[in-house]
């Protein structure tokens, strides 16, 4: 007998294709995936936001320590930002130190702004101590720039020393 013969039959009272049963049963856990994925979905939207904003705040610390390490000897002030420097230190005394503390607020690109109200997206506190052998600087930054630095989304801190 031929194998590719029409009488030969290859399943007794069943043909091709999906039951209602089994198409139910598919889409149903479909759906059940969609829904879980979808749930996801906020918690990693706020998961990428907060990422910019850090990876924002880190780019900005780098643009103020590049600020600070530009100023020349005997300067008053930061050439961009206009950061408020320690004065020289001319004394006897190995301890001696004056500090200067500024807090100040930034915009999206980075450009300083008058008040935390309008247009400020970080915050910024830069207190500098001159030392008899350089300035020590401790910087942090923190977003949203009406928050204080202790009720912020975020912040981002370092502490670097200037040769002056």
């Amino acid at each position: 007998m031929n194998c590719f013969s029409p009488d030969s039959k290859t399943s007794v009272g069943r043909s091709d294709g999906f039951s209602l049963v089994e198409v139910v049963i598919a889409v149903g856990i479909a759906g059940f995936c969609l829904v879980a994925m979808l749930g996801l979905l906020p918690t990693g939207m706020k998961s990428v936001k907060a990422s910019v904003e850090q990876t924002q705040a880190t780019s900005l610390l780098g643009s103020i320590v590049t600020d600070l390490r530009s100023c020349s000897q005997g300067s008053i002030t930061s050439p961009i930002l206009g950061i408020s420097l320690p004065v020289s230190i001319v004394s006897t005394g190995s301890n001696s130190s004056t500090t200067v503390s500024n807090r100040f607020y930034l915009n999206d690109l980075g450009n300083k702004v008058a008040s935390n109200n309008f247009g400020a997206r970080y915050g910024v506190n830069v207190t500098l101590s001159n030392t008899a052998f350089n300035t020590v600087g401790c910087i942090q930054i923190w977003w949203p720039a009406q928050a204080l630095p202790i009720n912020a989304q975020g912040m981002v801190e370092t502490v670097t020393a200037v040769s002056r």
